[in-house]
C-alpha cells in the first residue's frame, strides 16, 4: 500500500523537481516511476481523476459557494480586511488556488524525477520498476541530444497518435459543449434537467478508462504481444464510439438517447489507459517532450470542435452533425494501424520487450 501511495502522489503532480529536464506533464513521471507492464493502468487511474473531476468539481463548486454565503461565515469574512463584500465565487476560486499553492509546496521538496533518488525507494521496488525496459534505460530525460526533434517530428508513431487525438477530442468534446443543447432543441430536455445528466457520460468514461488500462496491461502480460494488448481497447472502444454516436440520430426517445451518449463517452474511453501507456512507451526518456507534442496537436480537435460543430449543426442539422462525430471517432480508431508501441521514436532499433 505504500508503494501505491507513492506512485500515485507523483502522477497526480504536475511539477517536477530541480535539476531534470522537459516538459512539466505526467508522461516523465510514468517513464520513471512506473515500468512498462504498469503503465496503462496508471494512465486508466489518471484519466478516471481527470473524468470524475470534471464531473463533480462543479457540484462541488457549487457547495462552496453556498457554504462562503452561509450567514456565520459571510459576517467572518466581512470583518476580514478586503473580504468584505467580495462575491462568494471569487472566494471560492481563491480558495481552490491555494489548496493547488499547497498541493505543491508539500510535494515539491519530497518528490525526485528518479526514484533511484528518493530515499524511501530501496533496491527491489528499483529492480520492479526498471523491470523490462531497454538495457540503460532509467526513464529519465537528460540534455537534449542531437537529432532528437528531427526524429520527434518524422516519427510516424507519434504523429498518428496525434492525429487520433485530434479526431477522439472532436468527438468526445461534443459531451461537454453541445450535449445540454442537444437535448434540449431535440428532445426537449430543459437546461436546468439536464445538469444531472451531462455529468453521466464522464463518470462512466472514468470507470472505462481504469477498467480498460487494467486490461491493456493484463493482456500484454498475457500474450506477450504489445501492439495487440495496446491497440485493441482503443481500437474497439473508438470503434464502437463511431457505430453508436451515428445510431443517436436514429433515436427518438431521450432516456435511450442518453444512454448511447453514456456508452459512447465510455467506449472512446476504453482506449485511453492504453494510448497514454503507449505515448510513454514511445517517447522513452523523452517521454514529457512527446506528450506535449501530442497534446499540442490533439487538442485541436477540442479547440475547433465547439465552432465548427456550432456551424454543421446551423447549416446542415443535427444528423450531420453526428454522421461528423462518427467519422471522427472512427478516423481515429484508424491510426492505430500506423502506431508501433515497440520501440522508442529516438532510437528506433531498439525494441522495448514484449512485443
Amino acid at each position: 500500500m505504500r508503494d501505491r501511495l507513492r506512485v500515485v502522489a507523483s502522477l497526480s503532480a504536475p511539477v517536477r523537481r530541480r535539476g531534470g529536464g522537459g516538459v512539466p506533464e505526467h508522461g516523465p513521471v510514468q517513464s520513471a516511476w512506473l515500468s512498462p507492464a504498469a503503465r496503462a493502468r496508471a494512465g486508466g487511474w489518471l484519466w478516471l481523476a481527470a473524468r470524475w473531476g470534471g464531473a463533480f468539481s462543479p457540484f462541488l463548486f457549487a457547495y462552496l459557494i453556498s457554504a462562503i454565503d452561509a450567514p456565520g461565515v459571510r459576517r467572518l469574512l466581512d470583518a476580514l480586511p478586503g473580504l468584505a463584500g467580495v462575491a462568494a465565487w471569487r472566494i471560492a476560486f481563491w480558495v481552490a488556488g491555494l489548496a493547488g499553492v499547497a498541493w505543491c509546496l508539500a510535494f515539491f521538496p519530497w518528490f525526485r524525477d528518479d526514484p533511484a533518488d528518493h530515499r524511501s525507494v530501496n533496491a527491489a521496488e528499483l529492480a520492479r520498476i526498471r523491470a523490462g525496459r531497454a538495457a540503460g534505460d532509467t526513464g529519465r530525460q537528460g540534455h537534449i541530444e542531437p537529432g532528437m526533434w528531427r526524429a520527434l517530428l518524422a516519427s510516424r508513431s507519434l504523429w498518428a497518435m496525434a492525429v487520433l487525438y485530434v479526431g477522439a477530442s472532436f468527438g468526445w468534446s461534443f459531451f461537454v459543449s453541445w450535449m445540454p443543447r442537444y437535448l434540449e432543441e431535440v428532445h426537449h430536455v430543459a437546461f436546468a434537467a439536464s445538469e444531472d445528466v451531462w455529468k453521466q457520460p464522464l463518470l462512466y468514461g472514468g470507470a472505462s478508462c481504469l477498467l480498460g488500462g487494467l486490461l491493456s496491461d493484463w493482456l500484454v502480460r498475457r500474450t506477450g504481444r504489445k501492439w495487440l494488448g495496446r491497440a485493441f481497447f482503443p481500437l474497439a472502444g473508438l470503434t464502437t464510439a463511431g457505430v453508436v454516436m451515428y445510431g443517436v440520430r436514429f433515436v427518438t426517445d431521450p432516456d435511450w438517447v442518453i444512454a448511447l451518449m453514456c456508452l459512447a463517452s465510455a467506449a472512446h474511453d476504453f482506449g485511453q489507459g492504453a494510448n497514454w501507456a503507449t505515448i510513454v512507451d514511445v517517447g522513452g526518456r523523452y517521454a514529457g517532450t512527446a506528450a506535449g507534442f501530442i497534446n499540442l496537436v490533439g487538442n485541436m480537435g477540442n479547440a475547433v470542435q465547439p465552432y465548427v460543430g456550432a456551424l454543421i449543426a446551423k447549416y446542415f442539422g443535427w444528423d450531420t452533425l453526428f454522421a461528423v462525430y462518427a467519422g471522427a471517432f472512427l478516423l481515429a480508431a484508424s491510426m492505430w494501424f500506423f502506431i508501433d508501441p515497440c520501440k522508442s521514436f529516438h532510437e528506433p532499433g531498439d525494441k522495448e520487450p514484449p512485443c
